[in-house]
């Protein structure tokens, strides 16, 4: 959701192989803002939340799913699937509503 600006974080990761051509990746991150004088920023740098006088350091937390099946040498499909929960810092500048994603895609490799 945010750029490497302002931020630090814990990002545990887990990968699992179900079956030799199948893989499945679970991530959690949770960020907070480095300065409290200073807002949180898309990831080609804009200012996209300022900090508005907020005292909150918590951003919030992004937990991602990932399903990988390798059909064969050449062609992956993957199933997506993100969240981002709102944190205190977000809640106290602005429209705070939580984030959901998904999505599904086929790579084809020659």
């Amino acid at each position: 959701m945010f750029g490497p600006y302002n931020l630090f974080g814990v990002h545990p990761f887990l990968m699992l192989t179900i079956l030799p051509n199948v893989t499945c990746d679970f991530d959690w991150a949770w960020y907070w803002r480095e300065s409290l004088d200073d807002g949180v920023y898309a990831i080609g740098g804009a200012l996209v939340r300022p900090s508005n006088g907020s005292r909150a350091r918590y951003v919030g937390s992004q937990v991602n799913f990932e399903l990988l099946w390798a059909l064969d040498l050449h062609t992956t499909i993957a199933i997506n699937l993100a969240g981002f929960l709102t944190g205190g810092f977000i809640k106290d500048t602005g429209p705070a509503g939580n984030v959901a994603f998904s999505n599904v895609g086929v790579t084809y490799r020659f």
